[in-house]
């Protein structure tokens, strides 16, 4: 059976160079490798502790490319899994009804190739260690601000999940649903405390905090977000807005999971989520994952 392991994130940047000092100057990550995909183009891969990365892409220079930044527009394009065999994998996903993106095709460290999810999503394969990054487990010590999950806008969460559970062997790990909004939290086979605590959100409205809802208006279904973990989330939230960093949302205290929560907007308008670690097992593993922990975080003043 293929198995799927979270590997990084891409962002389309209308400017590369703002970009690349937002997420290496305030957020703190490190540059630790270039690699051209096809279709895609060079990307930068930025680590922040943890062994899921982030990449960066500056204007498109394929037609492929292109046709992914008519669709999405700039921000948060794609999510990459790492697999053993990407040609099989990529065959599976076809014949099981996936549409194609583009085909497997070589390059500098194996294969690549995607897939599209409902409403064009866009999710890519690479061979495990794909990105080049030697060092695949995380920080030998944390960082200010810890990569944790990303997290997808999409009206149903259910028809996203079950694309993602039926196609890529994700399983819930926690649910936070009311009938066809609120969102779950999507974990891939190799989720490990210590070494892979990385997760994956699907967020439906309306009855998700404004910061989602506002990028959900702008662009409707996309991957829209980056959470980072922060010791000092108030602290460390008014030193970035400090530098003139758009508010998306002002920092709060959640009384009912005992955490400090809020959002910023990186140059391309994606969100960045910071909040305070609150332990290993919450509010990303839950023991009984089919158990709906739905909390009304927000209240009814904050829906659409």
């Amino acid at each position: 059976m293929t198995s799927y392991r979270f590997d990084h994130l891409g962002l389309l940047c209308q400017d590369l160079g703002a970009s690349r000092a937002f997420y290496r100057d305030l957020l703190g990550h490190d540059e630790v490798a270039a690699v051209d995909l096809p279709e895609l183009g060079r990307m930068q891969i930025l680590s922040a502790g943890a062994d899921v990365h982030i990449g960066l892409m500056g204007a498109p220079t394929t037609p492929q490319h292109q046709a992914i930044l008519a669709h999405n527009g700039f921000g948060l394009s794609h999510l990459a899994f790492a697999t053993d065999d990407v040609a099989g994998a990529f065959e599976t996903l076809v014949r099981n009804g996936a549409e194609p993106a583009w085909a497997p095709q070589a390059y500098e460290f194996g294969t690549c190739a995607a897939v599209f999810g409902p409403r064009k999503l866009l999710f890519v394969l690479l061979p495990m260690g794909g990105t080049g990054v030697a060092d695949r487990g995380v920080a030998t010590s944390t960082p200010e601000f810890l990569f944790n999950h990303s997290g997808i806008l999409h009206r149903g969460w259910r028809e996203l999940e079950v694309f993602l559970v039926e196609h890529f062997g994700l399983k819930r790990t926690y649910q936070f649903t009311n009938g066809s909004s609120g969102w779950v939290m999507l974990a891939d086979a190799f989720l490990d405390d210590d070494r892979h605590l990385f997760t994956f959100e699907v967020l439906s409205p309306p009855n998700i905090c404004a910061a989602d809802r506002e990028v959900y208006e702008r662009r409707g279904s996309c991957i829209h977000h980056l959470a980072y973990i922060v010791a000092d989330m108030p602290g460390a939230f008014q030193r970035i807005a400090d530098t003139g960093v758009p508010c998306a949302q002002e920092p709060s205290f959640v009384d009912k999971w005992g955490m400090w929560l809020g959002f910023l907007h990186d140059p391309d308008g994606n969100c960045i989520e910071l909040f305070n670690y609150v332990g290993p097992h919450f509010p990303f593993i839950h023991d009984d994952p089919t158990e709906n922990q739905y909390v009304d975080v927000w209240g009814a003043s904050d829906r659409a």
